[in-house]
């Protein structure tokens, strides 16, 4: 598992339909085609306690063209707030970005739920509405 989810407890069900087209050798790769949905699932961070419960989302991942990953719809509750995402994350070796995010938070919250524990004071309510485009370059 991803180093940045090690601090989250997941629950919750995942279903996944998935086709595996063509041959595997060489330079040759499959088509990989999946349509993942999440229903009731939750992520409990470890130390807080702090929850992002209530997630429901429908993606799709196709192997074609380099990979992209389609979210239909992914939403959940943290406490008494809402948070939504849609978008296209494609060509997955350098993730470029197009994500429409929404947000209605205790910020009090969502530090608990990010494990922000070196800010000191972190209260208010976080409105939200984000376009988020752009590409992902790696650190290595």
């Amino acid at each position: 598992m991803s180093e940045a989810f090690r601090m989250y407890d997941p629950e919750g069900e995942i279903s996944l339909n998935a086709s595996v087209k063509g041959p595997y050798s060489g330079k040759n790769k499959p088509l990989i085609e999946a349509a993942i949905f999440v229903h009731n699932g939750s992520l409990r961070h470890h130390e807080s306690g702090a929850a992002m419960e209530k997630i429901e989302g429908a993606l799709t991942y196709s192997s074609k063209d380099g990979g992209t990953i389609h979210i239909t719809d992914l939403h959940s509750e943290m406490g008494t707030g809402k948070i939504r995402a849609t978008g296209t994350v494609t060509q997955l070796s350098r993730p470029a970005l197009e994500l429409n995010l929404e947000a209605d938070a205790d910020f009090g919250k969502v530090k608990e739920f990010l494990g922000w524990d070196t800010l000191l004071v972190c209260e208010g309510e976080l409105s939200l509405q984000a376009a988020v485009t752009g590409t992902l370059n790696s650190q290595e």
